[in-house]
């Protein structure tokens, strides 16, 4: 009789670990493969992929074709009525879309959001909307995502307004537009999101300076949170030349620093302040000593204690000295623009499809939407609580052990029935 879905899957399974005798036999294990690639039953399909990438490895043009063959199927999953089943299909496009960007170039909209959508799932649809912008859909995708900015989870729109300055990377001049016209909003998580993403994007892009640097004014008075007031201290110190309101921005941090809970802003403040005391001196004189007077004398934290007393014994060393010091990259263009980079070698990711490893929350592929300022990058991975228990191969587990197989259980398969 004929398998079930879960039959074939094992099936697929122990067929990797045989290696074709001929070119000829490799061909014919294909051919009788083929119609598997474009089963109806999302499981059979990547487990088909797999052995087809896995038996294919040294010939890259029946790979993609298989790409391309599978293209249906994993948009048919996107629709699933399964919450688990979409975010699976969606993770595993945005390995394919690494190879092949073009993939689903033409059903983007297949990838636009629904209202009733959980963030986890509208988050990941964003990311690889920003992966299939260019130059004919480009306007619509950012209208799209500037809808998403407003969202009711303050996460689903912080990644919103990421994807917009991710974009904004190469298409510029509408993205700042947008995210100008959120501050006017007056939101404090959306404000917070708009200046670190405008951070981002000056230190990719520094030609964008001025723009940003004239949407600044006012920031301060909604920010509340420790990533965004660091994005904003960064911005000061690097470009407060171009700021006519920058000492008087920082003053009120200065003023209220006695009460600043936060390692992060204490350490970025001393920073920029001592920046732009090396830009406008007769402005920030004043302030910059009570600062320093502060942070040595009554300070109890000895990473900012310690900060600042360098600082103090660096302007003994003179001005220009101190110049040299302080007055590093105000960007790194070598990070690029993420839009249409070189496609990877498929090589590179086939071992991790069909596995959990595209599900993990901090891929390759996130960036991260609240990290302070730009010199600063780090890695704070979040538990996802919406996915802890739905992503459960306990069963896979016990029927295949991590012996026969080290890369782990199929993610889809969980969805057996």
């Amino acid at each position: 009789p004929e398998s079930d879905v879960w039959g074939q899957c094992e099936m697929l399974r122990i067929l990797q670990r045989y290696r074709p005798q001929s070119e000829d036999e490799l061909f014919d294990i294909l051919s009788l493969l083929d119609g598997s690639l474009v089963s109806p039953h999302p499981q059979v399909m990547a487990a088909t992929l797999s052995l087809f990438l896995s038996l294919c490895s040294s010939l890259p043009a029946v790979s993609l074709a298989a790409l391309e063959r599978v293209r249906g199927p994993l948009l048919a999953a996107c629709g699933s009525v399964s919450r688990e089943m979409r975010f699976t299909a969606i993770c595993h496009i945005q390995l394919l879309l690494r190879s092949v960007p073009g993939l689903m170039g033409a059903h983007y909209k297949r990838f636009f959001c629904g209202y009733a959508e959980p963030a986890y799932i509208k988050q990941r649809k964003m990311q690889v909307l920003v992966e299939l912008v260019n130059d004919e859909n480009v306007a619509m995708l950012l209208d799209e995502l500037k809808g998403y900015c407003t969202d009711v989870n303050s996460d689903t729109a912080q990644a919103a307004i990421s994807a917009i300055g991710r974009i904004g990377r190469s298409h510029s001049d509408r993205c700042l537009e947008i995210l100008t016209g959120l501050l006017a909003l007056k939101q404090e998580h959306i404000t917070s999101a708009v200046v670190q993403t405008m951070c981002d994007l000056v230190w990719v892009c520094p030609q964008y300076s001025n723009t940003v640097c004239s949407a600044l004014e006012g920031c301060e008075e909604t920010l509340q949170d420790s990533q965004g007031r660091q994005a904003l201290l960064w911005l000061l110190g690097v470009y407060g030349e171009q700021v006519s309101g920058a000492p008087y921005t920082l003053e009120v941090f200065i003023d209220g620093v006695r009460s600043e809970a936060s390692l992060g802003v204490k350490m970025e403040l001393l920073t920029t302040t001592m920046r732009l005391f090396v830009c406008r001196p007769a402005e920030t004189q004043d302030m910059l000593g009570r600062l320093l007077h502060y942070c040595i004398e009554e300070e109890t934290d000895m990473c900012v204690h310690d900060q600042a007393l360098l600082y103090y014994h660096l302007l003994h060393c003179g001005i220009e000295e101190t110049r040299k010091v302080l007055q590093g990259r105000r960007s790194d263009p070598s990070l690029g623009v993420l839009i249409g980079r070189p496609a990877e070698p498929i090589s590179q990711w086939a071992c991790s499809f069909n596995t959990l490893e595209p599900l993990k929350q901090c891929s390759i592929e996130t960036e991260s939407a609240s990290r302070g300022s730009p010199e600063h990058l780090t890695c704070d991975p979040k538990s996802n609580p919406d996915l802890s228990d739905t992503i459960n191969c306990s069963r896979v587990e016990k029927v295949h052990s991590a012996e026969n197989d080290p890369r782990g259980c199929s993610p889809w398969e969980h969805y057996v029935t």
